[in-house]
């Protein structure tokens, strides 16, 4: 049977989180689905934790022999999705199980849109304490770890260096007029790690500050606290994560609450 969903994650030395995230796949109460994984030539133990599932016929693992990065990386597994829909995943994130079934159940009635995602749960795991992070319900954007959209032959600008992920969901997949709809539940958790490896600090890290907000000011996102913050992260990223601690502090919830909410409960054995 031809599998729906074409499930896309892209690996590079992450050992310690990618069976929880494959796990968070495997969960999933909807099951027509193909899982394509790219690892970018990991250094660590990736690779055999990732030989153990080559056997399975519903994964398909590409071992690369260089890191070609993580969109270039999408792209290539893009060309060899076979699904209706296609699913995107980072390495060290987490899916609610029921998020791929109410997804494709969604997409298959309104057509009108061409994707659709979620609110997400930042987790952060230093500190061991969340905050959920709500998307608009009709949008540009989402949160990409939630993403499903229909399988339309399309790719990601590589040349687009900074929050290439942005730029995809606005100018590509929601090219004229196009939208995305965003369920309130959160089908998603997003670690921030303890490492400060998250691909979104790594951007952060290689490019300058004038690059930065001139892709802000592409986006329209542009504001004091975002390029403070921005500077923050760039100068002195602990004492940014520290400062959003206290500014979330309101929001903020200890791990365990997760237990105390049977939807939220699943994230908690695996984090």
């Amino acid at each position: 049977m031809k599998p729906k969903v074409s499930i896309l994650i892209c690996t590079y030395n992450c050992e310690k989180y990618i069976e929880n995230t494959l796990k968070s796949i495997f969960d999933q109460t909807y099951k027509n689905w193909e899982l394509l994984i790219l690892d970018n030539n990991s250094q660590d133990k990736t690779k055999e934790i990732l030989k153990k599932y080559t056997k399975n016929k519903k994964i398909k693992v590409i071992f690369s022999k260089k890191n070609i990065g993580a969109y270039p990386g999408l792209n290539l597994l893009l060309k060899k999705a076979k699904g209706k829909y296609i699913a995107i995943q980072d390495h060290d994130d987490l899916w609610h199980p029921d998020k791929l079934r109410k997804q494709v159940s969604f997409l298959d009635e309104n057509t009108k849109y061409v994707g659709c995602g979620s609110s997400m749960i930042y987790y952060y795991e230093k500190g061991k304490y969340y905050h959920y992070n709500y998307s608009k319900e009709i949008d540009y954007f989402t949160f990409h770890t939630t993403l499903l959209f229909r399988n339309k032959n399309i790719k990601y600008n590589t040349n687009i260096t900074f929050e290439t992920d942005l730029y995809f969901m606005k100018k590509i997949l929601c090219k004229d007029k196009k939208r995305i709809y965003n369920f309130k539940n959160v089908y998603g958790l997003h670690l921030m790690r303890g490492d400060l490896n998250n691909l979104g600090n790594k951007w952060i890290r290689d490019h300058s500050i004038s690059e930065i907000i001139k892709n802000a000011l592409n986006y329209k996102r542009i504001s004091l606290s975002y390029i403070s913050s921005i500077f923050l992260q760039k100068i002195t990223p602990k004492l940014y994560f520290k400062l959003a601690y206290f500014k979330n502090y309101k929001k903020i919830k200890k791990k365990e609450e997760l237990l105390k909410n049977d939807f939220t409960k699943y994230y908690y054995k695996l984090i």
